[in-house]
């Protein structure tokens, strides 16, 4: 016999939700901060001016209002295995491969010179710029190391794909993965990482529940992005400890925490006047050069096509002529109407806000695709005021991993969801059958 199935769906987890009561908020606080604001941050001038603001605007209510008719009130909800075991085992087994791998070139050079771990702990100013230096990238192999997200999703989604146990050597090897991604985060400054495999799994843990937690648990999930807005400025404080403290501690007239809250806001609000400032300073590209990074930077094309080809626009040099490259991120929601143009820039936006609805409804429904997209997908969602994640190199892999693995687990379906539903944000209790 089945025991009860009870699933429950956040607000949060509704990427029209996102949008138009986390995004637009911030959106048009950022929008509100003076010159003088913009001034401490070391940029030029203040560039999201109304015209921009009125942009900004438009493409986020088109990317709310059009994954709005896709999201279903009501969820199926799964009460048996879904998918052959042997699949997903083979589906872990490579993935695990190809992530501890990616890892292990990465951090290699850590095991011939260990002091430098040591230097950057004892908040040594120009360790990390040897550490740059020093650990391994290689394109197209370290890039592996992205696909933990995927990994993460599998391992989480073990006992409901299959029905049996997870075996525990993957979760000991699951664990190796977090540490290697907290290390790469610390000693790269990447906090990116840690966000590309926490919220997949917290997407994937939180927003389909469990039966076994208690109500008021259930309830206090609902303030989830409360809490990981907490854990996020935990993080990016510690990372600018031991990456920009370092070298602003003797002039800056306040305290550490002065200075984390100051560059936590700034990173959002100099994300969003550098793209007013492509907006404003740059004609239309009419090409994915900033929608599509992963595109231009193929190792194909420079076999097959003159380098300048397929360059992509250097931001860090307009950045220096223009803004301040020390906040040097480009916000996602500027870049579709720079590449496009205004009309077709807001086109952009609606296709992206059907894709993610269309992914939140395979999601909701409990299929196998929806389960693998929209969690890595909702990394794009949460960061779109910051960058234009989907576009990015690191992505792609990603993305054709899931696709891949979606076909894969696809082909070995043992069923689909039996039937039963939850309302939104509230359970309703199913019982399987004998």
């Amino acid at each position: 016999m089945q025991g009860d199935t009870t699933r429950f769906v956040y607000w949060w987890a509704y990427p029209s939700r996102i949008a138009l009561f986390v995004h637009l908020p911030i959106f048009l606080w950022c929008a509100s901060l003076g010159t003088e604001d913009y001034a401490f941050y070391k940029q030029g001038s203040k560039l999201l001016d109304d015209g921009a603001v009125l942009s900004g605007v438009l493409a986020i209510l088109a990317f709310a209002l059009c994954s709005l008719p896709f999201e279903p009130r009501r969820a199926v909800v799964d009460t048996g295995p879904t998918v052959n075991t042997r699949a997903v085992d083979n589906a872990v087994h490579v993935l695990f491969g190809l992530v501890l791998g990616a890892y292990g070139l990465f951090l290699l050079p850590l095991i011939s010179n260990p002091q430098l771990i040591v230097d950057h702990l004892a908040g040594s100013s120009s360790a990390m710029y040897v550490l740059r230096d020093t650990l391994n990238r290689i394109p197209g192999v370290t890039t592996l190391m992205t696909l933990q997200s995927l990994l993460a999703i599998l391992v989480i989604s073990y006992s409901q794909l299959t029905g049996e146990r997870l075996p525990r050597a993957w979760v000991r090897l699951m664990l190796m993965v977090v540490a290697a991604c907290v290390l790469r985060a610390w000693l790269w400054s990447e906090r990116l990482a840690l966000i590309e495999l926490a919220l997949p799994i917290g997407i994937v843990m939180l927003a389909r529940g469990t039966p076994r937690w208690d109500r008021r648990v259930v309830r206090a999930l609902a303030l989830a992005p409360l809490v990981g807005l907490a854990a996020l400025f935990a993080l990016f404080a510690l990372g600018e400890y031991f990456r920009s403290w370092q070298v602003y501690q003797h002039t800056f007239a306040g305290s550490f925490l002065d200075f984390a809250m100051l560059r936590f806001a700034g990173y959002y609000a100099t994300a969003l006047n550098n793209g007013a400032a492509l907006l404003t300073l740059l004609e239309p590209f009419h090409a994915p050069t900033l929608t599509a990074q992963w595109f231009y930077k193929f190792p194909v094309w420079q076999f097959v096509a003159a380098p300048s080809t397929y360059e992509t626009f250097d931001h860090m040099a307009f950045l220096d002529a223009y803004m301040n490259p020390e906040f040097n991120n480009m916000s996602g929601i500027f870049l579709p109407l720079v590449d496009y143009g205004p009309l077709l820039g807001l086109a952009c936006w609606m296709l992206l806000g059907l894709v993610t609805g269309m992914q939140f409804n395979a999601f909701m429904l409990g299929n196998v695709s929806g389960l693998l997209l929209y969690p890595v997908w909702y990394t794009g969602i949460a960061e779109m005021l910051r960058v234009f994640y989907w576009g990015e190199t690191r992505f792609f892999p990603v993305i054709l991993g899931a696709l891949i693995l979606a076909r894969y687990l696809g082909r070995h379906a043992l069923s689909q969801p039996a039937s039963g539903s939850i309302e939104d944000g509230c359970a309703v209790n199913g019982t399987g059958s004998s």
